[in-house]
């Protein structure tokens, strides 16, 4: 079977992709629009709008170090996500109260424990409010452990 000359090939995909140019044929041989207002860009800052988009530069690599420090996370089960929402289910009628919880850390990358006083629990928005010297919002997902300290 032969194949079409290259130039054959181009021809009939301009075919099928652009049947009916008609409608184009007044301006098809014009030259090229040159503003009376407007320089011509120069090359280098012509090419450089068609650059990637410059506010993703770094994204990739941010994207990678946040995938590091979450990559010593232990995502709970099913069974420990119910425990720790009993849990505070049965806490929040008893607000204000002195707590110890072991949360993951998204900034560090690691557990940690800090005990406070428990002064607001948003189930809505997944937040627990901490107060010890300063105010925490922890993320009820990232609860590993709470233990009631005492009652304030």
């Amino acid at each position: 079977m032969n194949k079409p000359a290259p130039d054959q090939q181009t021809a009939a995909i301009e075919a099928r992709l652009f049947k009916d140019t008609s409608a184009y044929q007044d301006i098809m041989d014009l030259p090229r629009p040159v503003s009376k207002h407007h320089w011509p860009l120069p090359a280098a800052d012509h090419a450089g709008q068609f650059a990637p988009f410059a506010a993703l530069t770094g994204y990739h690599q941010l994207i990678n170090e946040v995938a590091e420090r979450y990559s010593h996370k232990n995502y709970p089960d099913e069974l420990s996500t119910k425990r720790i929402e009993r849990k505070l289910l049965a806490i929040k009628p008893l607000l204000p109260l002195r707590l110890k919880v072991e949360y993951f850390n998204g900034d560090s990358g690691y557990y940690e424990t800090i005990a406070g006083t428990a002064t607001q629990l948003d189930f809505r928005r997944g937040r627990l409010m901490l107060t010890r010297k300063q105010e925490w919002e922890l993320i009820i997902a990232n609860l590993r452990k709470v233990t009631v300290v005492t009652r304030k």
